[in-house]
């Protein structure tokens, strides 16, 4: 058969400023788990020498253009694996944090079933002052009457056409409070729940003047409800918009959707308190297990190609980007593995239903793609 030609340019690979590779502990700043320095601080193959910044080439309905993204802790081509937990949201680890028992007005308990972590009850309470809390297994859902004014003005889904995130300014203060003074309050809530997230977020200022402007309630069938609207947006009504992830030593945590749904780490915070709370699906990282040698870019590029040349119906398919990360995979009954992954954001396309973006997933260790 052809075989795929792969080119590598020769530039410097881009590489994630953060820390080398060995056992873990966590900082006192955000939280953030990272790794020690290794013990041996050699390199497993000379291949990972002269790691390019782009892989190119082409075979059949394969085609390879993609920026090759490497953090530091994958740089020597090691990688570490550790065991790990889904956070489970409890309501000891809640009550006193975010509500109070004597605020309950009203609950609902339901019974559910998970995949990963087994039975749990989902719990919802609504309080007097017409917040609610809905939490139980992987994930927490607070929020308050402000926060549902505020989700028909933040449109968040790059594929809406009303998509406007771009207005809300990242740099700005709103008048009541600093967003290093917000920024301290939502990490101060993680690590009460003892949650490692990312030290590099997004922030979003949520000014009324912008929230005012970017009003748009509408009902199931898209129509716009102008009674629907909030009365008026004060100063009061203002906060900030926080997005984060988990990280291992700046190598990002991607969890595909697999396991129980997509990630989502996301907290609004104003001059009152927390507005809305959004977390789920996300994980606690443990101790170290072992280090493996990865593959390289030029390696798992050729495992894609044995693969898809197997596929004889495939659709035409352009990798644009392979990066590594962790990814959680099962290891047993409520366990779980972070293993180093390679990533490859990708576009296929086809005559019938036109293009779309697809992730492919490949332990970066065996090679073995992850479903």
């Amino acid at each position: 058969m052809k075989r795929c030609q792969l080119y590598f340019l020769p530039f410097a690979v881009l590489l994630c400023v953060c820390a080398g590779c060995a056992t873990g502990r966590k900082t006192e700043d955000h939280n953030v788990f990272v790794l020690e320095d290794s013990e041996s601080g050699q390199k497993v193959s000379d291949k990972w020498e002269d790691i390019p910044e782009r892989v190119k080439g082409d075979y059949d309905k394969l085609t390879i253009d993609a920026d090759v993204v490497i953090p530091e802790i994958f740089a020597e081509g090691l990688g570490a694996i550790y065991n790990g937990e889904m956070v489970i949201f409890k309501e000891g680890d809640l009550k006193g944090l975010i509500f109070q028992e004597e605020d309950i007005k009203e609950e609902d308990l339901l019974d559910m079933d998970h995949d990963v972590i087994g039975s749990y009850t989902d719990q919802y309470y609504a309080f007097e002052d017409g917040s609610s809390i809905s939490f139980g297994g992987p994930y927490l859902q607070y929020a308050t009457p402000l926060a549902i004014h505020m989700a028909n003005c933040i449109r968040e889904d790059l594929e809406d056409p009303f998509y406007n995130m771009t207005v809300f300014s990242q740099a700005e203060d709103i008048a009541a409070l600093s967003r290093q003074e917000a920024a301290d309050a939502v990490q101060t809530l993680f690590g009460e729940l003892d949650i490692a997230v990312s030290s590099i977020y997004e922030c979003y200022a949520l000014d009324k003047d912008t929230l005012r402007e970017q009003e748009r309630a509408v009902d199931v069938d898209g129509n716009v409800v102008e009674e629907w609207k909030k009365d008026e947006w004060r100063a009061d009504d203002e906060g900030y918009l926080f997005k984060f992830h988990q990280e291992i030593s700046g190598a990002r945590i991607e969890d595909m959707q697999r396991l129980s749904g997509e990630t989502v780490m996301e907290i609004t915070y104003g001059a009152d308190g927390f507005i809305k709370i959004y977390l789920a699906n996300v994980y606690r990282v443990k101790e170290q297990k072992d280090e493996e040698r990865l593959l390289t870019p030029e390696e798992i590029t050729e495992v894609l190609e044995k693969e898809y040349y197997m596929l004889i119906d495939a659709s035409p398919l352009e990798v644009q980007t392979m990066s590594l990360c962790y990814c959680p995979v099962v290891a047993g009954i409520d366990q779980l593995e972070f293993r180093p992954v390679w990533k490859m954001d990708c576009v296929e396309r086809n005559d019938v239903i036109g293009e779309w973006k697809r992730q492919l997933f490949y332990d970066a260790a065996t090679g073995k793609e992850i479903l």
